[in-house]
């Protein structure tokens, strides 16, 4: 089965897709980040395994590697079911470099059989002190904020049922504890499951080391070896 990898270097946004060459042994996103954090301790990297596009229970889990700054070394952290809509860009893996000069948003869309990538800033510290609840009650503060106002920017580019918010709270910003956490979504309003990539302050590690504070992603790319769960 041929992997790929969509590689971004946050210094000038230059992107690009590769394949992952057989002989690298690569059978999944531990496999990859390990390679790749062997090359440059300082990139970021998550990914799916091959069965993500399958209905095995656990197997869509979006698994994040990087140095942490808690374990002074290499660390692995899993988010349960956000590799469900990370499998339809067509990638297996992603790996980050570098850093962007302000915190930004990273968007993903796999549309019109292409991927589109695209960095935006965001005020990050701004909206964590405060962002309007879409249903009236108090301001939404932290990480609820911050996911809630990149929905709001860029949710009408996706198809909702296949679109995931990752992103990091104000603990990233100041210490090694933070996570990354991502809120589902039922009917186009995110619940109060929240899911979390949550050890080995890789939160922290992706705002302070690359000024990624938050990411959103999905599209409709169809995966030729999927199992169609209806027949089943």
């Amino acid at each position: 089965m041929q992997q790929h990898e969509l590689k971004l270097d946050l210094n000038t946004g230059d992107w690009c897709i590769e394949p992952i060459a057989i002989e690298t042994n690569i059978l999944g996103p531990v496999d990859y980040g390990w390679a790749r954090y062997n090359q440059n301790p300082d990139c970021f990297t998550f990914g799916q395994g091959l069965l993500a596009g399958s209905p095995i229970p656990g197997s869509r889990r979006l698994v994040f590697c990087a140095y942490s700054p808690q374990w002074d070394g290499f660390y692995i952290s899993s988010m349960g079911g956000a590799a469900h809509s990370f499998h339809g860009l067509g990638i297996n893996y992603f790996e980050l470099q570098g850093r962007c000069q302000q915190p930004s948003v990273l968007i993903l869309n796999y549309r019109d059989d292409k991927l589109k990538l695209l960095l935006e800033p965001i005020d990050c510290a701004q909206k964590w002190r405060g962002y309007p609840d879409p249903e009236g009650g108090p301001d939404l503060l932290g990480f609820y904020a911050l996911q809630q106002a990149v929905f709001d920017r860029y949710a009408q580019n996706y198809d909702l049922k296949k679109m995931r918010i990752i992103g990091v709270g104000p603990a990233a910003a100041v210490t090694r504890e933070g996570g990354i956490a991502s809120s589902t979504l039922h009917k186009g309003k995110f619940t109060g499951v929240v899911d979390w990539c949550g050890r080995g302050g890789l939160g922290s590690r992706l705002l302070q080391s690359h000024n990624i504070a938050a990411c959103i992603f999905g599209g409709d790319y169809k995966d030729p070896l999927a199992l169609d769960t209806r027949k089943m």
